[in-house]
């Protein structure tokens, strides 16, 4: 009963803490976007400072300021002017943290154009940008001083695209907003832009647990028109003037495409409210890409083309992983199995508690074996991240692994509903228990996540 105590103390403290974070005492209605050079190679980044851009709609929530979903692979902390309270965080990845999983990342360093956007700050603020080590901590890789009223910050008035509000449901403060922008399609080519963007986006929402949340969502389209039709094909020497550069055969794998140079998408999006950007690109070429946080990037007239809208839409806006266990991809050494991914799909089951241990029959053996008997079970199933064993799947079936069905598992499905959710508190335990029971009364009006490691090593010591 004492450590239950403690739990709920603690959590009431969290939600009075940042209940005190109130939107317009820190910022304005408009958009920071902070571009910025990433260098490095596999082992070390480094962040400079390459422009910051004010823009004239922030998109994003005004209430929840402070991610604490603890995801990705890189993490921006925004502090008031005395650097001491923290007004806003996100937790993000990247194509550079990708790369530096290749092998070329070994041998050489490289340079990667990248920027976030932030509210608009009303003082001066301190900017801190994390990245996660390989022992799943965050540890500080570059600060920065702002202030709103720097001759620095680029006011300029930025060029507008013809936008379509094709699902307006609220708000861009209120709602979680989607631009879909094209990009291979030329300026006679959009209206079949639009068609592919009304096919796709309307698969999106006939998935669960999309389809069920639908009027949580604004999507935008956003007509960019570019001077010749589809993408960059390196390995086969096709080469497009597009108006994003994408291109095929990132980091040597034929179906992997991207925006390589991130910052004319920035540029295209200026006046546009966006907490999710999805880069739909105008060629029947299988493949696509998904960075949480980042964008995701599908092609629109493969055969396959809505399976992979909807899958890269689960990376960037849920963080979730891979399923497949591809032996031959780039990054198979992405994972290690000494610890448990952040990502809230997969597991080494090192703290499998902390992942969808509670949605497992007891019946049920960990780890799972792959036969009829529970091939329809929620379980443990090795082969995932890229990996045949070691690394587990909460099903044998989801669309995060194949393409043989339209559909997110449960466990999927739950880490979607918890993006959404509207509240986030700790909970704390000295142990890996996280008393669901005791708090299910009250689980669909917060996320309950658990305390980072490193404060939990303190508490561990004070209450040895």
């Amino acid at each position: 009963m004492k450590k239950l105590a403690f739990i709920i103390t603690f959590c009431l403290f969290n939600l009075t803490h940042y209940s005190q974070i109130v939107f317009s005492q820190h910022f304005s209605k408009e958009r920071l976007r902070i571009e910025y050079y990433i260098s490095g190679n596999n082992t070390e980044a480094e962040i400079t400072l390459a422009n910051l851009y004010k823009e004239p709609v922030w998109g994003g929530n005004e209430k929840n300021l402070i991610d604490t979903f603890n995801f990705g692979h890189y993490k921006i902390e925004v502090f008031d002017s005395m650097g001491t309270t923290l007004i806003y965080s996100k937790g993000f990845s990247t194509l550079f943290q990708e790369w530096q999983y290749t092998p070329e990342a070994k041998i050489k360093k490289r340079t990667f154009i990248q920027w976030i956007s932030i509210p608009f700050p009303k003082h001066t603020i301190k900017v801190m940008f994390y990245q996660r080590a390989k022992n799943n901590e965050f540890y500080p890789i570059f600060s920065e001083i702002i202030s709103p009223s720097s001759p620095e910050i680029i006011a300029e008035k930025a060029d507008s695209f013809p936008t379509i509000e094709y699902l307006k449901n609220g708000s861009c403060n209120e709602k979680v907003d989607i631009a879909i922008v094209s990009e291979g399609y030329t300026a006679e080519q959009m209206n079949k832009f639009e068609q592919d963007a009304r096919r796709l986006t309307d698969t999106l929402f006939n998935v669960s647990p999309f389809k069920e949340s639908k009027s949580l969502f604004n999507v935008r389209f956003v007509k960019v028109p570019s001077e010749e039709r589809g993408t960059d094909l390196p390995h086969k020497h096709i080469w497009r003037k597009t108006a994003l550069d994408t291109r095929f055969y990132t980091f040597e794998t034929d179906r992997y495409i991207s925006v390589y140079n991130y910052a004319p998408l920035g540029k295209v999006l200026a006046n546009v409210p966006y907490d999710q950007i999805i880069v739909l690109v105008n060629t029947n070429t299988y493949g696509g890409g998904g960075i949480y946080n980042y964008y995701s990037v599908a092609v629109a007239d493969h055969y396959f083309a809505d399976y992979v809208f909807v899958h890269e839409f689960g990376h960037a806006f849920a963080g979730l992983a891979d399923e497949y266990d591809d032996a031959d991809e780039s990054n198979a050494d992405f994972y290690d199995i000494t610890l448990e991914p952040w990502e809230p799909n997969i597991t080494t089951l090192v703290h499998f508690s902390k992942k969808w241990k509670n949605m497992v029959d007891k019946k049920t053996p960990i780890p799972t074996p792959i036969n009829k008997g529970f091939d329809q079970k929620v379980g443990a199933f090795a082969g995932a991240g890229y990996n045949k064993k070691n690394i587990y799947r909460p099903t044998t079936q989801c669309i995060m692994r194949s393409l043989d069905k339209l559909e997110f598992c449960i466990v999927c499905q739950k880490a979607i509903k918890d993006i959404k959710g509207k509240f986030s508190v700790y909970v704390f335990s000295l142990g890996d228990e996280t008393f669901d029971n005791e708090f299910k009364d009250v689980k669909q009006k917060v996320k309950l996540s658990s305390i980072p490691e490193a404060i939990l090593r303190v508490y561990r010591r004070i209450f040895k």
